[in-house]
């Protein structure tokens, strides 16, 4: 019998945006630990469309996409009231510096980097979620 991994303080909703079909295939399985339902999209249109319709607790983003790269959906992302606190973790092979400045400039939570370390990101989604919360609460 099947047993899902737990892990305490793991989101409930991932949005996992890259144009690799493979890697979308790999995030699926990989992110889905703890009950938590995890949806693709193939770049960032695909992705704010998704958005419209569903609440995730966490963005994956690739920044170099066709259609609409990680930049601009991030930019797009923030301009909405109702996700502009949605934590969004980068994961791109970029290995230039003025990369994550303007990913982070652009509104990133984190940043990670190909090729995948699974259990790091999963970590690293865990904390931004964790993050989201506790700023939740203390501004109650």
């Amino acid at each position: 019998m099947f047993t899902a991994r737990i892990i305490p303080g793991y989101p409930a909703s991932i949005l996992a945006v890259d144009d690799d079909p493979v890697l979308r295939a790999f995030a699926d399985a990989e992110l889905a630990v703890s009950g938590a339902r995890v949806t693709t999209a193939p770049d960032g249109a695909a992705a704010l469309e998704r958005i419209a319709n569903e609440d995730f607790d966490v963005v994956v983003l690739d920044l170099d996409m066709p259609n609409m790269n990680g930049f601009e959906f991030l930019q797009r992302l923030r301009a909405v009231d109702r996700t502009v606190s949605l934590p969004v973790v980068i994961l791109t092979s970029r290995e230039d510096a003025d990369a994550a400045v303007k990913a982070f400039d652009a509104g990133a939570t984190a940043y990670a980097m190909k090729p995948v370390n699974w259990e790091r990101l999963r970590q690293r989604v865990r904390e931004v979620h964790e993050a989201r919360g506790r700023w939740a609460q203390s501004k109650r």
